[in-house]
Formats: C-alpha cells, sequence, structure tokens
C-alpha cells in the first residue's frame, strides 16, 4: 500500500467497513432477503448452476467479486489519486455495498434470470452478500500490494478460469446485464 497505516486509522477504516456491511445486510434484509439457504444447509461452498449458487458462503462467482475490487482500485485511483489508500478502500466498499443492493432488486434478479446463464437465480442470501463484499475487500487489498501487472494477470487468469469450468465470468455477466447477445446464451 502507498504508505503504513497507522493503528488508528486502521481501525477506523476496520469499523467504516464493518458498518457498511451491517448497514447492507440490514438493507437487504428489508428487501426480503434470506440470511441462508431456504432449505437450511450449510456450505462453505456451492458450485455454479445449483439451487446452492448465491445461497452459502462462497460459490464462483465469489471470484467475480474479487475482481470488482481490482477493478475498483484501478479506477478509483485515477479519480482519488490524492486521497489516502484508506479512502479509497472505504468508497470502492460502498460501490460494492450499493451493487449487492442493486443485484438483490426484483429488476436485476429478472434480468439475470432471463439475459443471463443464470435461469435459476433467485437472488442472494444475505450471507452470500456480506461474503462477496470480503472477497472485494480482498481483492482490492490483493491488488494494492502487488504490482499492477500482477493484479491484471490474475484477472485475466481468474476470467478464462471462470469461463472454462462455469461458462461464465465477470465479462459475460457484463455485456449479457447491458446488452444481451443472443448467441452468448442461447437458451432455446
Amino acid at each position: 500500500m502507498q504508505a503504513q497505516l497507522s493503528y488508528k486509522k486502521l481501525a477506523y477504516t476496520f469499523f467504516v467497513f464493518s458498518l457498511l456491511i451491517f448497514l447492507t445486510a440490514v438493507v437487504l434484509y428489508l428487501l426480503g432477503r434470506r440470511w441462508w439457504c431456504i432449505d437450511g444447509q450449510f456450505f462453505v461452498w456451492a458450485g455454479a448452476s445449483t439451487p446452492h449458487t448465491s445461497q452459502h458462503i462462497f460459490d464462483p462467482y465469489s471470484f467475480s467479486h474479487v475482481l470488482h475490487g481490482f477493478i475498483f482500485l484501478w479506477i478509483l485511483r485515477l479519480f482519488l489519486k490524492k486521497r489516502p489508500i484508506e479512502i479509497i478502500f472505504i468508497v470502492a466498499i460502498g460501490i460494492e455495498c450499493l451493487g449487492e443492493i442493486a443485484e438483490n432488486s426484483p429488476l436485476i434478479i429478472e434480468r439475470y434470470r432471463t439475459a443471463t446463464v443464470a435461469l435459476n437465480y433467485f437472488g442472494d442470501s444475505i450471507a452470500n452478500s456480506i461474503s462477496d463484499i470480503i472477497c472485494a475487500a480482498f481483492g482490492f487489498l490483493f491488488a494494492a500490494a502487488v504490482p499492477w501487472k500482477v493484479s491484471l494477470a490474475t484477472l485475466i487468469v481468474i476470467e478464462i478460469s471462470l469461463l472454462f469450468f462455469i461458462g461464465d465470468n465477470l465479462t459475460l455477466n457484463i455485456i449479457m446485464l447491458i446488452n444481451p447477445v443472443s448467441f452468448i446464451f442461447d437458451k432455446k
């Protein structure tokens, strides 16, 4: 990171980070999201394209949230270059929290169901959303700690791996949410 954080700044940053997660969980609960998978089973990992995807702590899409952290760091450093890294981190996590709330709105859930590979998507559990935010934080911190070429190479490896293993990735999700291309996920 740019400079060593003092314990006070670190504690403040962690407090705001925790507060953002708590507020996101409250908003998701008020939107009717479940805390956990409807069947009550506990999995640390759930595979893609199962009823458990987005319902437990981690799934293949967790890697996409790690990439959010990379991308937020890169973009925010362009616009907030004179700000301390902890401020950039908090802004990035705030954006990720808003993204989790938007992702779990009825409009976006329906869009995922009709325009992406996620045919049976019915939104994230609150636990999964919290995990997604933590994954984005991890991605941000990783990208801040390594040279940009390392994080770019990591992004490419993750995107190609997700495409190969689950037939979906962050790039395809963005394309299909903005302007669905029929040949990518032909549902016929």
